[in-house]
């Protein structure tokens, strides 16, 4: 009898493990959710998580079409960089760029860009003064031109408007 009371406690034992890790993995999907939803409510507040909720689909579209690109062109621009010799004595070399500026319109965009045109170009041209040759070794060099150019664009036009450059021409003599 007492073997027969020993293999009850084995049989129930067994019976608990499933209904144990059932519980565990409910209880990790749950965190995991919860983990989510906090993170979302973070990064976009009450009001972002509340619009991403209410319609993602529709406010998504109705932002893609309100959002058109346009190109603001520079003139060419000469500066002079340092660079160095063969030797390695230093020596100042010739930059000449074409910039374009890709940005979202708005009839208020397209007016503040042609009044603030002046400052962008002498925030450019101040910029690319202070850089070596080195600096625009390979395509590091250029990604790293391109986002430093955007940087300051945003903040003399006080906005989000400017998206990106693009290089035209490139030369360094």
């Amino acid at each position: 009898m007492t073997d027969a009371t020993a293999g009850d406690t084995t049989a129930a034992e067994g019976e608990g493990k499933p209904k144990r890790r059932r519980l565990v993995l409910v209880a990790a999907g749950v965190l995991t959710v919860l983990a989510v939803a906090a993170g979302l409510y973070l990064a976009l507040g009450r009001h972002g998580v509340g619009k991403l909720v209410a319609n993602p689909g529709k406010e998504a579209a109705a932002g893609q079409q309100q959002q058109r690109k346009a190109l603001f062109d520079f003139k060419e621009m000469v500066v002079n960089i340092s660079g160095s010799s063969a030797t390695g004595a230093p020596t100042t070399r010739f930059l000449k760029i074409q910039l374009q500026m890709v940005y979202n319109t708005t009839p208020q965009t397209e007016q503040l860009l042609k009044d603030k045109q002046p400052y962008l170009r002498d925030a450019i041209i101040g910029y690319l003064r202070q850089l070596s040759e080195d600096d625009l070794r390979g395509s590091d060099g250029l990604f790293l031109l391109k986002a430093e150019l955007l940087k300051r664009a945003r903040a003399i036009v006080g906005n989000d408007a400017p998206q990106e450059f693009l290089i035209g021409e490139l030369v360094m003599q």
